[in-house]
């Protein structure tokens, strides 16, 4: 896999979306109690692999948007930085119509 947390953040989603995930106050247990179906996991685990998805999903983001321009630009190379045409404001409800 590209992201070595990759796996540990697979299953956390796993089990929030289709089974059970205990976030403990402290270190969870080494081996789950008898008949336990949780998953469980220490609330500084869950808050840092929540940090680091959000870092990854912030990067992606600006990658995208750098994507997008180069595509742009490479498309469209002869567009200059004319305005774009202005759009009619058709009819706005009143607060009256609204409810």
């Amino acid at each position: 896999m590209a992201e070595p947390q990759a796996r540990s953040l697979k299953e956390i989603r796993n089990q929030i979306e289709h089974k059970y995930l205990r976030v403990t106050a402290t270190e969870p247990p080494s081996a789950p109690a008898v008949g336990d179906l949780a998953w469980m996991v220490s609330r500084q685990q869950f808050g840092e692999k929540a940090i680091h998805l959000m870092k990854c999903a912030r990067s992606a983001l600006i990658y995208l948007a750098i994507g997008v321009r180069f595509e742009e630009l490479r498309r469209e190379p002869n567009l200059d930085d004319s305005p774009l045409e202005p759009i009619s404001p058709g009819r706005w409800l009143t607060d009256a119509e609204k409810v």
